[in-house]
């Protein structure tokens, strides 16, 4: 989304990349954003710059290939920005459906063995005790 705010802002795209690699928490994405700038200055396209890095997801690259012919490349990082949240919210929700009931079985699992493991001995001594 800075991305795409920036280039509307109509900042340099590298300049604008080397900034919204400077805003990133993850140093491996920031390192990609930086030579992905420097591919740009360099005179490569951004799709092109980031086709060639394997850190960002490959439906990016078409995507902004179809925004830089359209000349919307402003608003191509945006709607890509956006779909990638919606993607990363689909997979969130997905967890909360799948993770409560895996996370039920292992408890339950869990509860069973250290069961058995208690009342094992326990009646392992009577038996010895019995005979």
């Amino acid at each position: 989304q800075l991305l795409g705010l920036l280039v509307e802002q109509q900042l340099p795209l590298p300049q604008a990349l080397r900034l919204t690699g400077a805003g990133l928490d993850d140093p491996s994405l920031r390192a990609a954003a930086l030579q992905v700038a420097g591919e740009v200055e360099r005179g490569a396209s951004l799709s092109s710059a980031i086709a060639s890095q394997r850190r960002f997801a490959p439906t990016l690259s078409p995507w902004l290939a179809a925004s830089e012919r359209a000349s919307a490349l402003a608003g191509g990082l945006k709607t890509a920005a956006e779909l990638f949240q919606a993607r990363v919210q689909s997979q969130i929700e997905l967890l909360k459906i799948v993770l409560p009931p895996i996370m039920l079985v292992v408890v339950g699992w869990g509860v069973t063995f250290v069961a058995v493991a208690l009342i094992y001995p326990a009646v392992s001594l009577i038996r010895d005790l019995t005979f």
